[in-house]
């Protein structure tokens, strides 16, 4: 078990941790949360032992061993990605080092007295070797290397790698040392798609203590079980997961607002009781009524006030203005990008009307921030084309988020790029966005990650943008500052483009996704459930091919000998072929009706012939299929 008990932290005047309090048993997983700077990183740190709280205690179990995982790894010099994941297992590779020299000495001669001196320590050491998975750790590199995404990228120097690459690596390396306690410091950014569903599966089924910060929503709700918020310095615990805290956080906020209202309107009464028990005392020049009236004044002080209960929103505020433009607005016609001799992206067609709210996704380096620094005219060199509509106003918010002259403060940058207004006007603009009273003040290059954001948003609302481009909004921001962007971009009456790993993010705000898959966009008309739900059944489809491909080949190579046989192959090709050449002509006479203006307003009719494609499509993919095997087993043949 794990004990923090009235611990007191602070960091110069700021009070971080005040009377902070968390018992975490073995085997929970628990998600800490608290807006920026609340001081998630500061427990993580008392529990690792690299700080001390000023007041308070922190109690850890006997003999409990601690991986932590903090945003900023540290690695020597020259160390290479596999290299480093193998230092790990350091133990089994001197026990390893030692069998190897006891192998030699037991063949090479000697006397039976020191062959047997050998063998008895090669017995014993072998079992340890054994006992701690000395024969499953290679197995063990290669699950965190795929997992992770960290393949390709195993024999190259950790230095080489980007911040968000080391990141993988410091994972990996935590994961495979299995500790007692895990404190995984926002361990879901920078991990694509496939990385985030594979650490999801891991943490849920890992045996340990798991504690994880982190402001990626969905992977929260899948795999802890208890939230604890930091706020005000202290702990507030929610037992279930992060939709759950939602709920039950404002069922707590009402409760707590009633009984607020309730005293205040007691304590009102009273008051006012006071004030009559006082004039009466005085209109009548009675004491009596000045005596009831003190010993009510008393009795009201004495009275424990309910606080006007705080929600905990952001005082981080967004409202995006937008003037319409044209209808159409982007087009890409086979477009296709190299870096150098490698294809980055091929062949892409895209048209984004107004009103489109488009998520992008694909695995990391597949390509989603060229395509987006190709639509803005910052990446050239492409083939095919790229085609803006009219009156249109972009908005560009980049993952690495650069800003002018870092030498500039706040309010000089704000009222240089704006149209001219007042200081006192613009200090009450930047008040809105949370940088209040000598943050104002604060240089440009002094800004954090979630300032920088909030900055440039702040920038981005006082411009009338009908298209906004935003390439990982989330990753720098805290959960209530995700939360206010998602509400504004769900009110938001422009276009969007949005390339983000936050799964809950996209959930909320877009209803179309195109994903980068093999280098070329594939389009899924939903939200990223909708999204996975496909795919989940795409793979499920092809594994069923699969095993039915293997089982046909079987039964069809047996029989291929049989002269009957060919002719039944014959045959079965002739009808798929009829039968694609009826879903084809039926699937174009469909699109015809689509596009016939006589139909344009009949939305249920619309419909049912997408929907009636879409069957088409999927029975064309099952006919092709099979139509490739027999083909196949006729060229055997």
């Amino acid at each position: 078990m794990i004990n923090l008990s009235g611990i007191y932290k602070k960091y110069g005047f700021n009070e971080v941790l005040e009377d902070f309090s968390m018992t975490v048993h073995l085997g929970e997983k628990i998600g800490l949360i608290g807006a920026n700077g609340s001081g998630k990183s500061t427990v993580f740190k008392l529990l690792a032992g690299l700080e001390s709280p000023d007041k308070g205690g922190v109690a850890l179990g006997q003999k409990l061993s601690i991986g932590y995982m903090d945003q900023v790894g540290d690695y020597e010099e020259g160390a290479k990605v596999e290299e480093s994941l193998l230092k790990v297992f350091s133990h089994l590779l001197k026990i390893e080092e030692r069998m190897r020299e006891l192998e030699v000495l037991m063949s090479s001669d000697g006397s039976s007295k020191k062959i047997d001196s050998y063998m008895k320590e090669y017995a014993r050491i072998s079992s340890r070797y054994e006992n701690e998975g000395g024969y499953l750790y290679k197995t063990r590199i290669k699950e965190i290397l795929e997992g992770l995404g960290l393949v390709e990228f195993k024999d190259e120097l950790i230095s080489s790698l980007s911040g968000g690459e080391q990141s993988r690596v410091q994972i990996g390396e935590l994961l495979l040392s299995r500790p007692d306690i895990l404190l995984l410091d926002e361990p879901t950014n920078h991990l694509d798609f496939l990385a985030l569903n594979w650490l999801e599966d891991y943490i849920k089924n890992y045996r340990g203590t798991v504690l994880i910060i982190s402001h990626d929503r969905y992977f929260l709700d899948s795999t802890i079980d208890r939230i604890v918020e930091i706020k005000s310095g202290r702990a507030h615990h929610y037992v279930g997961n992060y939709s759950f805290y939602l709920k039950e956080r404002k069922r707590r906020y009402e409760e707590e607002l009633k009984r607020y209202k309730d005293q205040q309107k007691e304590i009102k009464k009273r008051e006012e009781a006071i004030k009559r028990l006082k004039r009466w005392g005085d209109e009548n020049d009675n004491e009596k009524f000045h005596k009831r009236a003190k010993s009510m004044e008393k009795q009201l002080e004495k009275v424990e006030r309910v606080d006007n209960p705080d929600l905990g929103d952001s005082q981080f505020n967004l409202n995006f203005g937008a003037d319409r433009s044209g209808k159409d607005v982007l087009s890409l016609e086979g477009v296709s990008k190299f870096f150098e001799e490698r294809l980055i992206l091929e062949d892409i067609n895209l048209k984004v009307f107004y009103g489109d709210r488009i998520g992008l996704v694909g695995p990391n380096g597949s390509g989603k921030s060229t395509l987006l620094k190709m639509i803005l005219g910052s990446e050239g060199d492409y083939d095919g084309k790229i085609k803006l509509g009219a009156s249109l106003e972009m908005g560009y918010l980049s993952q690495h988020q650069e800003l002018e002259d870092g030498n500039l403060t706040l309010l000089e940058s704000f009222r240089k790029d704006m149209p001219p207004m007042e200081e006192s006007r613009a200090r009450g603009v930047l008040a809105r966005y949370g940088f209040k009273g000598d943050e104002v003040f604060k240089y440009i290059k002094e800004l954090s990650g979630g300032e920088r954001v909030r900055f440039h948003l702040m920038k981005m609302v006082h411009s009338q943008i009908n298209l906004l481009i935003l390439d990982e909004p989330t990753n720098h921001l805290d959960l209530k500052s995700i939360e206010i962007l998602e509400e504004t971009l769900k009110d938001y009456q422009g276009t969007l483009i949005l390339v983000s790993h936050d799964r809950y993010f996209l959930n909320k705000v877009i209803n179309k996704i195109y994903a980068i898959e093999d280098k070329r966009l594939v389009y899924y008309d939903g939200n990223y459930n909708y999204y996975r739900q496909k795919v989940k059944e795409r793979e499920e489809r092809e594994q069923v091919r699969k095993r039915n491909k293997k089982s046909n080949r079987k039964e069809l190579k047996e029989e291929k000998a049989s002269e009957k046989s060919k002719k039944d192959l014959a045959k079965r090709l002739e009808e798929i072929e009829e039968k694609i050449v009826r879903l084809e002509e039926k699937r174009e006479e469909n699109n015809l009706a689509m596009t016939d203006k006589d139909n344009i307003d009949d939305y249920e009719y619309l419909n049912e012939l997408k929907v009636e494609n879409e069957r088409i499509e999927e029975e064309l993919k099952i006919l092709v299929g099979e139509w490739e095997e027999i083909v196949e087993l006729s060229i055997d043949n």
